[in-house]
């Protein structure tokens, strides 16, 4: 049976009216789904039904939507079977149900919503559209068939009691990653839900119940949706933090959390946007390196949908309490993912050619490589007589800044010395250290007086291709010494 292990709401007729929404995929509009159907049940080839959700947070008008069939022939025909009503709303976490009444047609004991006489090819496509007939959905069984995302489902050709449900269904929630042999599963008996059927409202976590306040997620493996605001995005994926005022208070939670999506960050997350991300939670350790500590992730994700514009949070102020020299290796957990800023940096060395360089707070100690087993390293017993094998703390107070690492940034090169400021990013861990990435290039170099080391600053980047304007930033190119680096000053001239 379908697990109802969700928050239950009364279920609301669908009568009142709501402004149409214009959006064209449940990953960055209204979330309604195609959410479970059959093309042929126990009574015969006309024993169908569609079921829609809302997996989105807000009501969606869907009067004038189109339920489109097509063959699985080349080229395809496509007709209408039915149009929903005007003025038909979907709340969140509910249901929508069309049935075919023609002969033999949908046995079912659930009654439909909307009805329709002639039905669906077994190996077609059904489409979910707008009245201009943009898609919102679709499936499809057939090669050849209009309708359908990534792989198809396999057609059903005998009569019996069973459908196809999004997956993972339920409690976990309705999947939407574009490949219908992906997102769906084969379930017997059938389950379809109406407008009558109680509403479900997904269980929706914050970032610091998936960080939690150890060194590990205490939900590790487990597929859950987290809300939050975007703040960057990364080449490989993107970070969320939770909204300002709904933090835990909780000094040894994260309030932020990345989300690996290897292919590039979807179009949904753009910073500055509320997302739903589903996914499964993971400590993840790099494959190269499997001795390195983990660092909590979302990873498999399936599903991110927008929820509308929302306040970026502020940064977190980074002090010499935060990087104690004398502090543990993970004395920076409790920000793992979050935005955060220094205010003033000290290179200990040079970019590397990996684009990132190591600093400390401006005003610490030099660090210096002490004797001993760097950490993670494993520690050889000794042979032939007891030892003391020395430990190296690993410099808690140093910061590795990877210049390159978001988004259409660009190395910056910054010599060993130099002062940047104002460097502000989320929080990565990465080549063992944690690693603040700041969403830009070096933009301004000042030149120092004698003695003095060259400073850089690091501001936002242009917008990104085809997402709206940000607020320009006014400050010159680095042109010192007309190349994009900062290196220190050389010390005055002996007399």
């Amino acid at each position: 049976m379908r697990s109802r292990a969700w928050l239950m709401a009364a279920a609301v007729a669908v009568a009142y009216v709501s402004p149409m929404q214009e959006a064209v995929s449940a990953q960055s509009g209204p979330g309604i789904v195609i959410s479970e159907f059959r093309l042929r049940g126990p009574s015969g080839a006309n024993d169908e039904f569609i079921e829609l959700y809302n997996a989105g947070s807000e009501p969606v008008n869907v009067g004038g939507w189109l339920l489109r069939s097509s063959n699985n022939v080349q080229p395809p025909t496509v007709f209408t079977r039915a149009t929903i009503p005007a003025g038909t709303v979907i709340p969140p976490g509910c249901y929508y149900l069309a049935v075919n009444v023609g002969s033999d047609g949908y046995s079912g004991s659930v009654a439909g919503n909307l009805t329709f006489s002639v039905g669906f090819a077994d190996d077609g496509g059904v489409g979910l559209t707008l009245p201009s007939l943009a898609v919102v959905d679709q499936v499809g069984l057939g090669v050849s068939a209009a309708f359908g995302e990534g792989t198809r489902l396999a057609p059903l050709t005998t009569n019996a009691n069973r459908s196809y449900q999004r997956l993972p269904g339920g409690a976990a929630g309705h999947a939407d990653t574009n490949d219908n042999a992906a997102d769906f599963a084969l379930v017997a008996p059938s389950q379809p839900q109406n407008a009558s059927s109680p509403c479900v409202t997904p269980v929706t976590l914050l970032p610091h119940e998936v960080q939690g306040s150890g060194s590990a997620s205490p939900i590790t493996f487990e597929m859950v949706t987290v809300r939050g605001v975007v703040t960057a995005r990364a080449t490989h994926g993107f970070f969320i933090q939770t909204e300002p005022g709904s933090e835990d208070g909780d000094p040894q939670t994260s309030e932020g959390l990345f989300v690996s999506t290897p292919g590039g960050a979807p179009a949904a997350a753009e910073p500055g946007r509320l997302v739903h991300v589903t996914g499964t939670v993971t400590e993840f350790v790099p494959a190269l390196d499997p001795s390195s500590p983990p660092v909590t992730q979302l990873i498999a994700v399936t599903n991110v949908v927008d929820q509308g514009a929302a306040a970026v949070p502020d940064p977190y102020v980074l002090t010499s309490v935060d990087l104690a020299n004398t502090g543990a290796s993970d004395q920076l957990e409790h920000l793992e993912g979050m935005r955060v800023t220094a205010p003033s940096l000290t290179a200990v060395s040079a970019t590397a050619l990996d684009g990132a360089f190591y600093a400390v707070l401006t005003g610490q100690p030099r660090p210096f490589r002490e004797p001993g087993v760097a950490p993670g390293d494993p520690v050889l017993p000794c042979a032939l007589f007891p030892c003391d094998i020395p430990l190296f703390d690993g410099n808690p107070e140093r910061l590795r800044v990877d210049t390159d690492a978001l988004e259409f940034a660009s190395a910056t090169l910054v010599a060993s010395g130099a002062v940047a400021t104002d460097v502000t990013g989320p929080l990565g861990f990465d080549a063992r250290t944690y690693t603040l990435l700041p969403p830009a290039t070096c933009n301004r170099c000042v030149k120092p007086g004698p003695g003095g080391a060259a400073r850089a600053r690091w501001s936002a980047p242009g917008p990104r291709p085809g997402a709206g304007p940000r607020t320009p930033v006014r400050a010159r190119p680095c042109r010192w010494r007309r190349r994009r680096w900062c290196r220190p000053a050389r010390a005055a001239p002996r007399a």
